[in-house]
């Protein structure tokens, strides 16, 4: 071994550590020495750890005394010194041998715990670092596949899921970046989208049944493929008459649309997701709380998941609200895609109707009415007690209809109701999710589609009532802005789908454009309150527009009243009359 390190054997990390903050120089030395293959095994392994628990420390004093946050001199020097590149080089360790093992563990969390000590703007900087100088999403994602559970499969399990929570920190960005942000990291190696759906398939084993990389991998893909949050597909963005927002949200969805364009054309896309809805669908919810709670004398958990947590684990599936409706989709991957958004609009029992002994039953229902808000860190200096909302994912509940009804709109522009009943053989390709043709055709008869319209109808009108009471009784401007947001996404869908197959459902489709009117205008109110005025103004001029057009001529039409049109027209003038420095 080189001279450079030999004098860090005798020390204690916590003491060299120390002295490289007196000692800059010192730093450059020992991150030598960590790589140099003749170092003891032993002794980097102790040195990694430290920095690991260094990071890990300071990440718990920033939360617990509430102090600012922010690289320390020593984390600064480190970086600068270059210790993203020796961590790295560590992690990527492929022995087998234990020790090094748990040494590549824990340099991947020192990654993870570092970049969480920064501030927003040393983030960022180090964030592409990692990604455009160390390739961290395809080691992150690549490490998550790995066979090396098998040698120590709790702890690499964990580090399964700091390497996934490294790319969720990749992508989850305030500001919010421009979506060409994203489309430069998927066009830079599109491969990302493979690995992605592959880590969202992600199993779950006895020894780390809490594991959360497939809800990281699956949340992580959607943050990178997410229309904004002022938009509700379907409604047109020519409504509102301000020709900056306009013209930032068209040059926003275009953007989106070229993302997804390119995961649809990736081979074997629609397989991938399939094989991630299976495994979901399959799993055994009993049999994972056996092993969670076998965890800590199976494996030596010293930190046991609580039992509430115990559902979260379940929550998360591929996001599955942007059904690509493009040419660019062949007929068969959108018929194939049928029997996942078919299964996502159905019944569900009611809390009431459950045992307090049906583990499965209470998790379902846990799993289809959570909506996901996740927020940046409030403004440093700041006394607000909550940053503002980077991501939201609704309710499956309205997640799985909305879906549900954009892949009929989809089959339905196409021909394709028609079409399937006439065939007496299956496409090549057609799966239709086991259920073959015969089940295909029954999920597009009009018995069927006349119940999920009416689903709908209900889901509108329970979900339009759960964001009053969200507003009214708990004050929650956001929660309920989100549940107004995705009852008009469904209503949106509803109404198009109406047009498209020129009022054949009336029955089941009628009252879907009051709803869209009225849920349009409560998330106008909501991002009133929350001075959002783009948005307000975004949604109260196509509430306004759409309740001026609705004079009864539409099969989905319900007139809305007088008093909601006046309330809608004050709503944009309450938006414009606003500052346009805060844009949800």
């Amino acid at each position: 071994m080189s001279g450079s390190g030999i004098e860090f054997w005798a020390r204690e990390p916590t003491s060299v550590i120390s002295s490289i903050v007196v000692r800059p120089s010192e730093c450059d030395r020992l991150l030598k020495s960590l790589v140099d293959p003749e170092i003891p095994s032993r002794v980097r392994y102790s040195y990694v750890k430290a920095l690991k628990e260094y990071f890990l420390n300071h990440n718990a004093r920033i939360a617990e005394e509430q102090t600012r946050p922010g690289h320390d001199a020593f984390e600064k020097i480190a970086i600068k010194a270059g210790i993203a590149k020796t961590l790295f080089q560590i992690a990527r360790d492929e022995s087998k041998v234990m020790e090094h093992v748990f040494t590549s563990c824990f340099a991947a969390e020192a990654l993870w715990e570092l970049v969480q000590t920064g501030t927003v703007v040393q983030k960022k900087a180090l964030m592409k670092q990692y990604v455009n100088e160390h390739n961290a999403i395809d080691f992150c994602l690549q490490a998550s596949t790995a066979k090396a559970r098998r040698y120590a499969p709790r702890d690499y399990a964990m580090f399964q899921e700091n390497a996934c929570w490294v790319i969720f920190e990749t992508v989850f960005l305030h500001p919010v970046p421009d979506q060409e942000h994203y489309n430069q990291i998927i066009q830079q190696d599109p491969e990302i989208l493979d690995l992605l759906l592959d880590c969202a398939n992600t199993s779950r084993d006895p020894p780390y049944a809490e594991l959360e990389v497939d809800a990281r991998a699956a949340e992580s893909l959607a943050l990178m493929l997410n229309f904004p949050a002022d938009m509700v597909p379907g409604v047109k963005v020519e409504f509102v008459e301000d020709e900056r927002i306009r013209s930032r949200l068209e040059s926003r969805w275009e953007a989106l649309m070229i993302g997804v364009g390119t995961l649809t054309s990736r081979p074997r896309w629609r397989e991938r997701i399939r094989r991630i809805w299976d495994r979901i669908e399959e799993e055994d919810i009993e049999k994972i709380a056996e092993w969670l709670e076998n965890a800590q004398d199976d494996y030596y958990a010293t930190l046991p998941p609580e039992e509430d947590g115990t559902t979260d684990v379940m929550s998360h599936r591929a996001d599955r609200s942007h059904g690509p409706n493009g040419p660019a989709v062949p007929d068969v991957d959108l018929l194939n895609l049928l029997p996942i958004t078919h299964a996502a609009c159905q019944e569900v029992q009611a809390d009431e109707d459950v045992g307090d002994d049906d583990f499965r039953a209470i998790a379902i229902i846990s799993e289809r009415h959570e909506d996901r808000i996740y927020r940046a860190p409030p403004p440093t200096g700041s006394d607000e007690r909550e940053g503002e909302i980077i991501f939201r994912i609704n309710e499956e509940v309205l997640t799985g209809p909305i879906s549900h009804i954009r892949i009929l709109v989809a089959l339905a522009k196409r021909g394709l109701f028609e079409k399937v009943q006439q065939w007496n053989k299956a496409p090549r390709g057609l799966e239709g999710g086991g259920a073959g043709l015969r089940g295909i055709k029954k999920m597009l008869s009009d018995k069927e589609i006349g119940r999920s319209l009416d689903l709908c109808l209900e889901r509108m009108a329970q979900g339009r009532e759960d964001g009053n009471e969200y507003f009214r009784e708990l004050q929650g401007l956001d929660e309920a802005q989100l549940r107004y947001w995705g009852v008009a996404q469904l209503a949106a869908a509803v109404v198009e789908f109406d047009e498209v197959t020129n009022g054949r459902y009336h029955v089941h489709t009628k009252g879907a454009r009051k709803e869209l009117v009225l849920n349009l205008g409560n998330a106008a109110e909501m991002a009133l309150c929350g001075a959002n005025w783009d948005r307000a103004l975004v949604f109260a001029s196509a509430a306004a527009r759409l309740a001026e057009e609705d004079t009864g001529g539409s099969s989905s039409s319900q007139d809305v009243g007088e008093a909601v049109r006046e309330k809608n027209k004050r709503r944009v003038e309450r938006a414009r009359a606003g500052p346009t420095t805060k844009r949800g």
